[in-house]
């Protein structure tokens, strides 16, 4: 019998705070441990440690092209299997068809290093430094 995925409250987010079967948490670099973190970042429950250190222009970057231009493509690819009725997707791969799509399209770009990757993230980036506010000098007081 298997136990399920339990969540943790208040702690640490991602693959570390999943514990499965065995009852301990997954290898941080493990396949395991990044298929589950890729799922929980799709059903938006995972945390991101990095916040609260700001966000990261190249993640951003990998997460924008993966939802905006590969997820719809293999959804558009997935609705038009036409596979005969004993393979074909059951209610529960149609269910989460979206969230398998999410997964693989971040996998799928996390792997190629399309440049378009590195143009938004670049883009990002000079933003990003541009919008910080900039400290303004204090002007002496009268003593």
């Amino acid at each position: 019998m298997t136990q399920p995925l339990s969540f943790a409250r208040g702690g640490p987010a991602g693959a570390a705070a999943l514990v499965g079967v065995s009852g301990r948490s997954p290898a941080p670099g493990g396949a395991l441990g990044q298929r589950q973190q890729d799922f929980l970042f799709a059903l938006s429950r995972a945390q991101r440690a990095t916040e609260a250190a700001g966000p990261d222009p190249r993640q951003a970057a990998e997460d924008f092209v993966a939802t905006a231009l590969v997820a719809p493509v293999l959804g558009s690819l997935r609705a038009s299997d036409r596979t005969a009725a004993p393979f074909a997707p059951g209610p529960a791969e149609k269910q989460f068809r979206a969230l398998i799509d999410v997964a693989t399209a971040r996998q799928i770009v996390r792997a190629s290093g399309f440049a378009i990757v590195d143009r938004i993230a670049e883009g990002l980036a000079r933003r990003a430094a541009t919008a910080q506010p900039q400290p303004r000098p204090q002007a002496p007081s009268p003593a």
